[in-house]
């Protein structure tokens, strides 16, 4: 029985490459997007505080002033650089959910063959919307970890949350593009997530495979051609990624 079921999902899996179109190169370009859309916001976030910071650098380097009227300049600059500090985050984090949700709804609606022309516009806003209580659901249970757990085993637990938020978070886009309904979505990813989870380990275990075999092969090319960065397995990872996708929604959206 066991054989059977691991011959089907090896048949299942060697069909998902055969099966591999054009999809493929436009995950790749949206996850491109993303992080290249991510990079230039944290460099102009750096930027702005950078120029922002200069007065204080000046205040730092400045002999401390006996004048009432100066000390209380220094502390309105230090409190306006507080609350810009503040205002800029959020925008910042405003950017970063924005960018993660439009790259989300190119690549998912490639994926499951939606057309977003014809989709209705309320389909669309409620993306966003799943995202946005998707997101600070798992902020939340993240700070709460983070303030709970000793500092030794935090990184155990960041590795653990990624993996989990990695396969909660792709069932609930394929129950989102299926079922159009944010509380079916979230309430699917779960259900179906942890439920249904021995449903995913085989294909997991043939995904760790390819990706052991990405690593084994283009590390060592790219550290031959780079001192730097090794950019040829940035690139195989892009490709990866985009297949692990494709790969794991053909099998998921019988599940949710």
């Amino acid at each position: 029985m066991v054989k059977n079921y691991i011959k089907e999902k090896y048949s299942e899996f060697i069909e998902g490459f055969k099966s591999l179109d054009r999809t493929l190169l436009f995950v790749v370009v949206y996850n491109l997007v993303f992080y290249i859309s991510v990079v230039i916001s944290y460099s102009k976030m750096l930027d702005i505080m950078y120029d922002m910071s200069q007065p204080l650098m000046a205040i730092a380097a400045s002999t401390l002033s006996e004048s009432v009227q100066i000390l209380d300049s220094q502390i309105a600059t230090f409190k306006m650089f507080y609350f810009s500090m503040i205002g800029y985050a959020a925008l910042f984090l405003i950017i970063l959910y924005l960018i993660y949700s439009l790259t989300n709804l190119f690549m998912w609606s490639a994926i499951t063959k939606t057309k977003l022309r014809k989709s209705s516009r309320n389909f669309i806003l409620k993306f966003f919307g799943l995202n946005l209580a998707w997101l600070v659901a798992w902020a939340v249970l993240v700070f709460i970890l983070l303030l709970s757990l000793r500092t030794e085993t935090v990184p155990f637990w960041f590795v653990a949350a990624i993996l989990i938020y990695a396969h909660t978070t792709t069932i609930a886009y394929i129950a989102y593009f299926k079922r159009k309904k944010i509380c079916v979505s979230i309430k699917s990813a779960f259900n179906t997530g942890f439920a249904k989870l021995h449903k995913f380990l085989i294909p997991y275990v043939f995904a760790l495979i390819v990706f052991i075999i990405i690593n084994a092969v283009f590390t060592p090319i790219g550290n031959m051609l780079y001192k730097g960065v090794n950019t040829i397995f940035l690139i195989a990872f892009l490709f990866y990624s985009a297949w692990l996708r494709i790969y794991v929604y053909s099998f998921a959206k019988k599940l949710v």
